[in-house]
C-alpha cells in the first residue's frame, strides 16, 4: 500500500509488550503498527490503554478508572489528547499515557500533588504553576529588600 505522508523517521520497539514499528512523519503525526500483522495499531482503545497501564504498574493496586482527556487540568500539564488512569493502592496514583504515542508520559501520586501545592506556594503562581516570574515574587521580593535596606538604616541611626 502507498503511505499518504512522507516519513520522516521510523522505529522498531516494544509497544505494550509487543513489537510494534512507529512511523514518524514531516509533520510529526506518529503511526504505529504491528511488526508481525503489520495492522495498524491506532487508534488506541480503552481495552489497550487499560492493558498499557497494568503492564507498566508494579504497584499492589488494581485500575479503578480510566478516561481520555481532551484538555489539560491542573494536575497534567502535556501534549493532547491522553488517557488518565486511576489506581487504589492508597497513594492515589494516577498514570498518563499519551493517545499519540501509547507511551507513558507523567505518574502523579499524593506526594507529587503535595509538592506541586508547595511548589505553587513558593513560586507563588497560582494558576499555571509553572511561571516563577510572577509578579507578586517580584513584589515581596522588593519588599525583603525594602525592609533589609530600612533595617541597617534604622539600625547605624540607633548606634
Amino acid at each position: 500500500d502507498y503511505y499518504e505522508n512522507p516519513i520522516d523517521s521510523w522505529h522498531a520497539e516494544y509497544l505494550n509488550g509487543q513489537g510494534v514499528y512507529r512511523l514518524i512523519s514531516h509533520d510529526n503525526s506518529i503511526d504505529i503498527y504491528d511488526s508481525l500483522t503489520g495492522a495498524p495499531i491506532k487508534p488506541f482503545s480503552q481495552t489497550y490503554i487499560r492493558e498499557a497501564a497494568k503492564n507498566q504498574y508494579n504497584g499492589p493496586g488494581s485500575i479503578v478508572s480510566s478516561e481520555r482527556l481532551a484538555k489539560t487540568g491542573i494536575e497534567y500539564r502535556g501534549t493532547l489528547p491522553v488517557w488518565k488512569i486511576d489506581f487504589d493502592d492508597g497513594h492515589g496514583t494516577s498514570f498518563y499515557i499519551s493517545d499519540t504515542s501509547g507511551k507513558l508520559v507523567a505518574v502523579r501520586t499524593d506526594t507529587w500533588r503535595f509538592y506541586d501545592f508547595m511548589w505553587m506556594l513558593h513560586i507563588m503562581d497560582y494558576g499555571e504553576r509553572s511561571d516563577f516570574n510572577h509578579p507578586l515574587l517580584y513584589l515581596t521580593s522588593l519588599a525583603a529588600i525594602f525592609f533589609t535596606i530600612t533595617g541597617f538604616i534604622l539600625f547605624f541611626m540607633r548606634r
